[in-house]
């Protein structure tokens, strides 16, 4: 996301080992839906001619797709005049650059990459222009009017008929006993997941708190279908799926391969809230239960860890994809 200051409310790193966080985490995600390519099977990709990622972070879905072999013979460098219908343009922005790759990835892939706030408006001579635009893992930035204002910069974008894909999380951990289609039925529980003595519990206490308390949606999958509705974009598509963290093999087998990094992406999203609220003096695990001495978040800190690898959890992810008409 732009050409402004980085919001104050995004709980995570802008820079440093984060955009190689987030590439492992788009990789487990993708073994997760089990895409059998990097964009939705509704898109003609081989007719595409401009694509656009929308805070786009360390770039890695963009890249993904200017490898695809329907879109890298067709690859159109930012430098180029070249107006030939065969063609296809590939950009990407985000709120700052501090998470983007070396621009030689971009000169090699050929793709455009700039800083911009998805909130804001964009340049005209993009209006119309994309045939797809993506969207990913923003739940944590984007509050309610920011949502509203980042869905029309997507009807504003697209060109008639255009799609755009939106994958993302609703940040509430679920234990390997309750299953999705329960999630799905009776929504994610809270307050009740953050108000006892497990270590999920626990661990709810400090990530969807801080998610509430920040001001952002902790149930986004059951809200975007009426946000893309008010934004003028038509659902087409929704599916839900299990993002496990840890030991989660025997509900998500396929993610078997992913238990490290998603047990250390687990212990690294509980550091950065875990430490941001005992900073402020607001630290509870369970709910109603502070914590004010350092000895007693990191005690938290290794019922997190452990709790993760031998018991596992997972949080929904889920896609949509809608059109413009």
């Amino acid at each position: 996301m732009a050409n402004g200051n980085v919001n104050d409310h995004y709980p995570l790193s802008q820079g440093g080992t984060e955009g190689d966080r987030l590439a492992l985490q788009y990789i487990a995600t993708k073994k997760a839906f089990g895409w059998a390519q990097p964009y939705p099977d509704s898109v003609d990709i081989a007719n595409a001619h401009a694509i656009l990622d929308l805070a786009a972070g360390s770039c890695v879905w963009i890249l993904d797709i200017a490898s695809h072999p329907l879109v890298r013979p067709r690859v159109r460098r930012p430098s180029s005049t070249d107006t030939d219908e065969e063609g296809i343009r590939l950009y990407a922005c985000d709120l700052t650059a501090a998470k983007f790759p070396p621009q030689a990835l971009f000169d090699k892939a050929g793709v455009q990459a700039f800083e911009h706030d998805v909130t804001k408006p964009f340049p005209e001579e993009l209006y119309g222009k994309f045939d797809l635009i993506h969207m990913g893992l923003v739940v944590l930035a984007l509050r309610p009017a920011e949502w509203a204002a980042a869905l029309a910069n997507v009807h504003t974008l697209l060109k008639p008929g255009g799609t755009f894909w939106s994958v993302d999380n609703d940040p509430v951990f679920h234990p390997p006993s309750e299953s999705l289609e329960s999630v799905e039925r009776n929504g994610h529980g809270v307050p009740a997941c953050m108000e006892g003595d497990t270590w999920i519990q626990k661990y709810n206490s400090v990530y969807t708190r801080t998610v509430m308390r920040n001001g952002t949606y902790y149930d986004l999958s059951f809200r975007l279908p009426d946000l893309l509705a008010q934004a003028g974009l038509t659902l087409t598509h929704a599916r839900r799926c299990i993002g496990a963290f840890g030991r989660c093999g025997d509900i998500a087998p396929v993610l078997a391969t992913e238990y490290a990094h998603t047990a250390d992406n687990s212990d690294a999203l509980h550091a950065v809230m875990a430490n941001a609220a005992f900073a402020r003096g607001e630290l509870e695990a369970p709910a109603g239960h502070r914590i004010t001495t350092v000895e007693e978040k990191e005690a938290l800190a290794r019922e997190m860890h452990v709790g993760v690898r031998e018991e596992g959890a997972y949080i929904v992810l889920h896609e949509h994809v809608a059109v413009k008409n």
